[in-house]
């Protein structure tokens, strides 16, 4: 009777056992899906919650040595960049491949992105409209000379359709021209379209011709470029706003839209065909933000190409060192780095979970007479940034931002310049 006792007990044991196995399994596969979201829950708290040190002891002679306090990530950067010939026009390679060769990009703001002026005015009206001067081959042999290698140009559309909503040729041709002497230099080229909010937003009201004039426009201009090479890239829009600078937090009626005006831009290029069957294409989260709601609203646009999408955001964070001129005109401290790293681990959580590059269109900092603050700042966030395989363009305005003087051409920065061309090669 007691060998039966024992007998039974073990038997009971052995089923006890083999059930806690199974039970396991299936948790340890949860707790690894919850572990995977509490590492994304904890870079987007940790991104919006952490604040960059305002007392900070690093004054405008202190350099100091940059240390990254990171955060869980899926990607960091490791061996060395691959070559790809460019021996055709488009070349078999993905987005992320492409973005290997870019490694300093800036951006030429306020030169081809104004507004206000109405149709039929001449082009140098409008490319001199926001006080620049007209953009120069010497201006872009400079950036070329500097070690920039990707020229980013914002493009307004909005003062260049005919009634009939066709693009002034003149426009085409001047924009063409730009692009056709950065590519001369052997730098890649981006064209967008910006500063088109008076009618290119996410608002339901009227977006069904929204999206046919967003179509037909992007249809005309990769009609126009249709024979470049992979080293003219497309970016859709720069900011998608429910309406002209509105920047409150979208809806999910805004964010719906955004991923629809995403997808009209990359079909209508895409219906093109020759070159554009293939180019890399750029497509914005809402407002190209980077909080939780832009990001996780954000979907990846169904494309007929494989892997010729890139991400795109805009940074300028701490806003109060970045855009404010009355304000905090030091950085450099550990939290001020920190700060930093942990925006990119965010970003990088969530365009790696969808398997996209990504580059930030607009980076920069704002001239408060801080130079030694502002190269240090340039320089943790191009190697953050080179560190997660992210190319970001720094905003060249030519005014509060600038780097170069565009009459002169001169380098005006080097210490900026230099620290951003040292982080990435």
């Amino acid at each position: 009777m007691r060998d039966f006792v024992k007998i039974i007990s073990l038997f009971l044991a052995l089923i006890l056992l083999l059930f806690s196995v199974s039970c396991g399994s299936e948790n340890d596969k949860n707790n690894e899906t919850q572990t995977s979201q509490k590492v994304y829950n904890t870079a987007f708290k940790t991104a919006t919650t952490v604040k960059p040190n305002p007392t900070t002891s690093v004054t405008e002679t202190t350099t100091g040595e940059v240390v990254f306090e990171t955060l869980p990530t899926t990607k960091k950067r490791n061996g060395n960049r691959k070559v790809y010939e460019q021996i055709n026009d488009m070349r078999k390679i993905t987005s992320a491949q492409l973005l290997t060769q870019i490694y300093a990009g800036i951006t030429l703001g306020d030169s081809f992105n104004s507004r206000g002026l109405g149709y039929g005015k001449s082009v140098r009206e409008y490319e001199t409209y926001f006080g620049n001067p007209v953009v120069s081959r010497m201006l872009i042999e400079s950036y070329s000379k500097a070690g920039f290698n990707a020229v980013r140009i914002p493009v307004s559309w909005s003062d260049h359709f005919d009634e009939n909503g066709n693009i002034d040729p003149n426009w085409l041709d001047r924009i063409a021209q730009v692009v056709d002497c950065v590519l001369d230099y052997g730098m890649y080229c981006i064209i967008n379209s910006q500063n088109d909010q008076n009618w290119l937003t996410t608002n339901p009201k009227n977006f069904d011709e929204t999206k046919e004039k967003f179509s037909s426009m992007w249809t005309q201009i990769a009609n126009r470029f249709i024979d470049y090479n992979d080293h003219l890239i497309f970016e859709g829009s720069a900011e998608l706003l429910k309406a002209e600078n509105d920047k409150s937090e979208p809806s999910k009626t805004d964010l719906k839209n955004a991923n629809i005006l995403n997808q009209t831009f990359v079909d209508a290029v895409r219906l093109t065909g020759k070159n554009n069957k293939s180019r890399h294409l750029i497509v914005s989260t809402y407002g190209a933000f980077v909080s939780s709601g832009a990001l996780n609203g954000f979907t990846t646009p169904v494309d007929t190409a494989k892997n010729r999408l890139i991400a795109k955001v805009n940074i300028y964070v701490p806003s109060s060192f970045c855009l404010d001129e009355s304000k905090d005109n030091i950085w450099g401290s550990k939290e001020d780095k920190s700060y930093i790293e942990s925006v990119f681990a965010m970003i990088n959580l969530r365009f790696s979970e969808l398997k996209l590059p990504a580059i930030i269109g607009e980076f920069g900092a704002v001239d408060k007479g801080n130079v030694t603050a502002r190269a240090a700042y340039a320089n943790c966030f191009a190697s953050t940034a080179y560190n997660y395989y992210i190319v970001c363009f720094w905003n060249d305005n030519g005014k509060n931002m600038k780097l170069f003087d565009r009459y002169s051409y001169e380098n005006l920065q080097p210490n900026i310049v230099n620290s951003i061309i040292s982080a990435v090669k």
